[in-house]
C-alpha cells in the first residue's frame, strides 16, 4: 500500500518527542511491514530512514514572520501538495486545505480545545484556541478519524477509532542499573501544562528533606532558572532518544504531573523501561496508567507522599515496575502499526 503521512515536523537531533516522534516511528514501522511510505514535512528526519521524505516549503512571506507563523502557514503550503498515486493520506494535523481523492485518515494526538483549557500562559491558550476551528474542519472531511485515547475522542464531534500512541521497543526497554542515589525523572517544560515547576517545588519542600540525597533530573528547556532551584536538582537540555532511554532506565521513579495529556507518551516510555510512574489526574494518565493500577495517580497535594512511598520502598517500586512492563506491551509500535493497517484496509 502507498501511504502519505502529513506532519508539520519530523524529529530533530535533540528532540524526538511529540507528534513528530510518533509520525517517524509509525512510518518506519509501516515500511518494515512492507508498505511504501512518504512523509511530507518541513524538515527531513534526523536519523536515516527507509521511508521517503518530501519537503514542504512554507510561503516566502513566512521568512519575515518568524517561527510562530509556521503553524498557520503550513496548512497553506500543504494545500499545494500533490498526493496523486497514494492509496491513503494519513494526516497528523494541518490538513484542512489539502486536495486529494485518496481517503484521509486523520489522527488527533490530543485536542487544541483541551490544550487551550489547560494552558498556563495567555499566549498558549490563545494559540490553541485558534487552532481548534481548523481541527473541526479537519475532522469533518476525514474518511476515518483516529484519537490517541478515549479522553481525546471526547473532544471530537464524530465517533473516532481509538489507537494509542506508541514507543520504540528496540530503544525503550529494561536494562542496566538504577542510579546510586534515589532519583526522580521529569521530562517536559516547567511553566506549561506539564507542571514541572510544581514538581520542583514538591521535591525541594517535601521530598528532599525527607529523603536525603534524593535527586530530581529535569529534561527540558532551561528558560525558567531551574539550575538555581535547589540542591539535588540536575538539569539537562533536550537530549537524544538513546540518552533519554538511558535516563528512564536509571531513574528510580518517573513523574509527570501534567494537568492535561491527550495520551502521555513519556508515561509509556518509562513503563517500557520498567520504571514506576507517578502522575496527577489527567485524561491520558488515567487511561494509560489504568486508573492507578499500573502507576500512582494522585491529586496535587498527594504528590510528595506518593514520590516518597516509592523512593523508600524497593518492594513497592518492584511491584509497580512489573505492572508497568505488563501495560507497556499494549503500546509497542508493532501493535499500534497493525491497528492502523486495519483502518487503511477498511478504506481501500
Amino acid at each position: 500500500m502507498r501511504i502519505a503521512q502529513l506532519t508539520r515536523m519530523l524529529p530533530r537531533p535533540d528532540y524526538a518527542g511529540g507528534v513528530s516522534g510518533q509520525v517517524d516511528l509509525l512510518a518506519r514501522a509501516l515500511v518494515a511491514r512492507g508498505h511504501e511510505v512518504t512523509v511530507f514535512a518541513i524538515n527531513p528526519p534526523a536519523e536515516p530512514a527507509k521511508y521517503s521524505y518530501h519537503a514542504v516549503t512554507l510561503p516566502a512571506s513566512s521568512s519575515g514572520l518568524g517561527r510562530r507563523a509556521a503553524p498557520y502557514l503550513f496548512s497553506v503550503a500543504a494545500a499545494r501538495l500533490s498526493f496523486d498515486g497514494f492509496d491513503i493520506v494519513h494526516s497528523h494535523g494541518d490538513d484542512h486545505f489539502i486536495r486529494t481523492r485518496a481517503p484521509i485518515v486523520r489522527t488527533f494526538h490530543g485536542s487544541s480545545w483541551g490544550e487551550a483549557r489547560h494552558g498556563v500562559r495567555f499566549r498558549q491558550r490563545a494559540y490553541h484556541f485558534t487552532m481548534g476551528f481548523p481541527e473541526m474542519l479537519s475532522e469533518w472531511r476525514a474518511a476515518a478519524t483516529v484519537a490517541n485515547s478515549a479522553s481525546t475522542s471526547g473532544y471530537l464531534r464524530r465517533e473516532a477509532i481509538v489507537i494509542p500512541c506508541a514507543y520504540d521497543a528496540a530503544r525503550f526497554h529494561p536494562g542496566g542499573s538504577r542510579s546510586a542515589s534515589p532519583s526522580i525523572l521529569f521530562v517536559g517544560d516547567l511553566h506549561t501544562r506539564k507542571r514541572g515547576r510544581l514538581l520542583v517545588d514538591v521535591f525541594t519542600e517535601v521530598v528532599r528533606p525527607a529523603v536525603p540525597g534524593a535527586e530530581l533530573w529535569v529534561v527540558g528547556a532551561d528558560d525558567t532558572g531551574v539550575l538555581d532551584c535547589g540542591d539535588g536538582i540536575q538539569f539537562r537540555e533536550r537530549v537524544s532518544g538513546p540518552e533519554l532511554a538511558d535516563l528512564y532506565r536509571r531513574a528510580w521513579v518517573f513523574c509527570l504531573p501534567s494537568s492535561y495529556e491527550g495520551f502521555g507518551v513519556p508515561y509509556a516510555e518509562a513503563m517500557a523501561c520498567g520504571t514506576p510512574v507517578v502522575a496527577t489526574h489527567n485524561g491520558g494518565a488515567d487511561e494509560v496508567l489504568g486508573a492507578g493500577r499500573y502507576g500512582l495517580i494522585v491529586d496535587e497535594g498527594g504528590l510528595g507522599a506518593a514520590l516518597m512511598s516509592l523512593l523508600t520502598s524497593a518492594d513497592l517500586r518492584g511491584a509497580f515496575g512489573e505492572r508497568a512492563l505488563e501495560r507497556a506491551r499494549d503500546y509497542a509500535i508493532d501493535r499500534v502499526a497493525e491497528q492502523y493497517e486495519h483502518v487503511y484496509a477498511s478504506l481501500s
